[in-house]
């Protein structure tokens, strides 16, 4: 194009001379009529040139050059515009203005126009190695693993000496899972280029990410013989040893780069989390006042030192470095949610309660206050507070799913049996195979009476999973108690037993049905089995009395009487205490 080129660096000039001056933002549309006009006298001084072809030139350069003065404005709905009206004034030059199309939606976000504009331009010219190498990346991302593959092999093919085409070809294929394809790749690469630091940087990268430290370790210290001052392969390389679990190699290579460049806060920080996960909390301080000294984001390192005295339970250091954040960043929600808890863990649940209500709906941590403050509130018996905070949440978060089950706990601990029973069903209706959820379902309708839904629930549970041993029992035991099909009862309750044989519960259920089946002294046997696993429950006590009682042993059945009535005030069930005194009294009556 005659004059394009020379309108970019006209661009170039007037951008830089607007930058420096420090004047008004560019009038576009003023700048460039003036540019045009200026082409216009130009051309039209040059002797025989028409004036028809000079004209439509002019405006081709025109809106050509208003595209690109858009485009730096980031304005890239009217740049696009500007380039396509650009495109068709002037079709000759379609291969530059393209190109800028392309580069213009990707910036935009519009890949699918972005990967048309390619097409277009391979469709009659395919020299252009980025532009294919950018196709290629497009096809990847995409997912079409075949067509990239083969875009990239022939750029290996037609540039073999250029790295990137071997590393991103690599890339695609170890994302693919073609983990062995990747290694060959790079292998060629290493190969061709024998001084190429990525490819034995990515061949460890690969290795590293299979599990297979021996030739990680290997390929990192070649990258490191052609590079031996790289800080970053040197700092991934103490990472591959932490997961080896040679944290002390690690914790050299750290201190070996950080004496030889003190400023390089990458393996101060790294350091410092080796020392946090190895408990060395004063070490980790040490490392991190180190980076406050040398010039890191202040709050930042002072978060860090704040959670490192959190685990040490210096509570009050805590909350000294915490609120020194919170004075400069009041709208830091990570720092005042790490102040409730540490608030909380001083016996300051109300200021704990203060800081999670200044935490708002719009910051990165009000998910996790809610559920904090909901938490304190519940613990301290305010169940209408506690609820508060979880439907604040919902409000925010209406399709969390643990939000809803932990609604369904909150209500049955403040005794709203029937709005835990009616939300733990819209729990079900968002997931309906949650085999945890139906089981807490299941277990509600039997605290409401319900038998008949509860047992039809704990049956959806098992469809699900043949293994749950809770539903499995719940079943078992429900039966017994109704003296309904003991033997199914029975077969229930063992298949319970066969997946957890030392729960003292399912024990209870087996002796109960064999109580209803009258052979109490199996009852009894397997009754004091389940005891000796679960001592001093009032339920099992009551059965081994009522066991005892079948078998004639009434002043050893009152004894057990009174101590599952001693038992039974853990309970905040008030029938079941009324129903043993009941039959206590029965018995001082005989």
């Amino acid at each position: 194009m005659r004059h394009f080129t020379i309108l970019l660096l006209a661009l170039s000039t007037l951008s830089g001379c607007v930058t420096k001056r420090q004047t008004a933002p560019l009038d576009y549309g003023t700048t460039a009529e003036k540019l045009k006009g200026a082409l216009l006298r130009e051309e039209t001084t040059r002797p025989g040139v028409a004036l028809s072809g000079v004209r439509k030139d002019a405006n081709a350069l025109f809106t050509f050059l208003q595209a690109e003065l858009l485009l730096r404005e980031d304005n890239y709905e009217a740049a696009e515009q500007a380039y396509e009206e650009a495109l068709r004034l002037s079709p000759e030059e379609a291969p530059v203005i393209r190109k800028r199309l392309v580069q213009l939606y990707l910036r935009s976000g519009k890949v699918e126009s972005a990967k048309q504009e390619l097409e277009q331009i391979l469709t009659s010219d395919r020299t252009d190695n980025e532009l294919l190498r950018l196709y290629a990346g497009l096809l990847a991302a995409e997912k079409n693993f075949a067509a990239a593959t083969k875009l990239y092999e022939e750029l290996m093919n037609r540039t073999p000496d250029n790295q990137d085409n071997y590393i991103f070809l690599a890339s695609l294929q170890a994302d693919h899972g073609e983990v062995s394809a990747a290694i060959a790749t790079l292998q060629k690469l290493v190969k061709r280029i024998p001084d190429s630091v990525l490819g034995y940087y990515y061949l460890a990268r690969i290795y590293q990410s299979t599990g297979n430290y021996k030739d990680s370790d290997r390929y990192y210290l070649e990258a490191l013989k052609i590079n031996p001052g790289s800080e970053s392969i040197q700092l991934d390389r103490a990472r591959e040893l932490v997961m080896q679990g040679k944290t002390e190699q690690a914790i050299s290579i750290c201190r070996e780069l950080i004496k030889t460049n003190p400023h390089n806060t990458s393996a101060r920080e790294f350091l410092t989390q080796l020392f946090w996960q190895g408990k060395k909390y004063n070490e980790a301080l040490g490392e991190l006042k180190a980076l406050q000294d040398a010039g890191a984001n202040p709050n930042e390192v002072r978060l860090r030192i704040a959670l490192i005295n959190l685990e040490k339970q210096e509570y009050e250091a805590a909350i000294t470095e915490l609120s020194l954040v919170l004075a400069e960043e009041p709208e830091q929600s990570r720092a005042r949610y790490f102040l409730a808890s540490a608030l909380v863990a001083t016996n300051r649940a109300s200021d704990a309660l203060q800081e999670l209500d200044k935490i708002k709906s719009d910051q990165a941590m009000y998910l996790e206050s809610r559920m904090l403050g909901s938490y304190i509130s519940a613990k301290n018996k305010d169940y209408p507070r506690a609820i508060n905070f979880i439907n604040a949440a919902r409000q925010k978060y209406p399709e969390n799913k643990d939000l809803l089950g932990y609604l369904v706990t909150l209500q049955q601990q403040s005794g709203d049996r029937q709005g835990a029973l009616e939300t733990a069903n819209k729990l079900i209706e968002v997931d309906p195979t949650n085999e945890l959820n139906l089981f807490n379902l299941g277990y509600l309708y039997d605290q409401q009476g319900d038998r008949v839904k509860a047992l039809a629930t704990m049956q959806r549970v098992i469809a699900i999973n043949p293994k749950h041993a809770a539903a499995l029992n719940f079943i078992g035991y429900a039966l017994a108690e109704e003296g309904k099909d003991l033997v199914e009862a029975e077969k229930l309750v063992r298949r319970a037993l066969e997946i957890e044989p030392k729960n003292g519960y399912y024990l209870d259920s087996l002796a109960w049905v064999y109580y209803h089946q009258a052979k109490y002294k199996k009852a009894k046997e397997t009754q004091l089995k389940a005891l000796e696993l679960v001592p001093d429950d009032a339920v099992l006590l009551e059965h081994l009395a009522e066991i005892e009682l079948k078998l004639g042993n009434s002043s050893t059945a009152q004894e057990l009487f009174k101590r599952a009535l001693q038992a039974a005030p853990q309970s905040e069930d008030r029938s079941s205490i009324e129903r043993i005194e009941k039959r206590l009294e029965s018995l001082d009556l005989r």
